[in-house]
């Protein structure tokens, strides 16, 4: 072997021990982009589905440039949100972590309400999600510092006592994502304890 040639090969062996010792392994597989999100916004008085809503994922400071995803409840208060994936070469890695996608669901005759999904990452497979919103008509929709969704996340707290545990699963981390406010915090768990009573 010529020293050029070896001269290259050192470094890539070297550089490819080190990735396998440290769990990576350079593969050709699908990632997904997106996970596939599907949902109905429903009316949290009356539990009447709600068209017209709008879907929208937040887009965080951290990735100004990901593209919102939107979708429109039909007349059923159903929504759907498909995925999008890509074949290429990754790094892959043993460790997983939860990732979250955080949603704004408008409609003119409701304040605003928040919703969010989680999934493992890094996201090698399929990850469906189904989630269901409600909206409340009659809350204050000022906003307040540092927990901009305080007033919905107090009342979705109180309405959480109505489902079972599996069912309030999707809501617990929203009532706290969107809230860095600890006495505003306290609040929210303090209405869930009042409606589980």
């Amino acid at each position: 072997m010529s020293s050029l040639k070896k001269s290259f090969a050192c470094p890539l062996i070297i550089v490819s021990l080190m990735l396998l010792l440290a769990g990576c392994i350079p593969t050709i597989q699908r990632m997904w982009d997106a996970q596939p999100v599907t949902g109905t916004v429903v009316d949290g008085n009356t539990g009447e589905p709600i068209s017209g809503a709008t879907i929208r994922s937040i887009t965080l400071a951290e990735d100004p440039e990901q593209t919102p995803r939107t979708a429109i409840s039909n007349a059923k208060g159903e929504f759907t949100l498909p995925g999008e994936s890509h074949i290429g070469f990754h790094m892959a890695m043993p460790a997983s972590y939860m990732a979250s996608t955080h949603w704004k669901i408008s409609h003119p005759d409701y304040p605003d309400a928040v919703a969010e999904t989680r999934t493992i990452a890094p996201p090698t497979g399929e990850q469906p999600r189904n989630i269901t919103v409600p909206l409340f008509a009659e809350i204050n929709a000022s906003k307040v510092q540092d927990c901009p969704y305080f007033h919905y996340q107090q009342q979705l707290a109180q309405w959480l006592h109505h489902l079972d545990e599996e069912a309030r699963y999707p809501f617990q981390d929203s009532m706290l994502t969107f809230c860095h406010d600890s006495e505003r915090i306290e609040q929210i768990f303090a209405a869930q304890e009042r409606g589980n009573h």
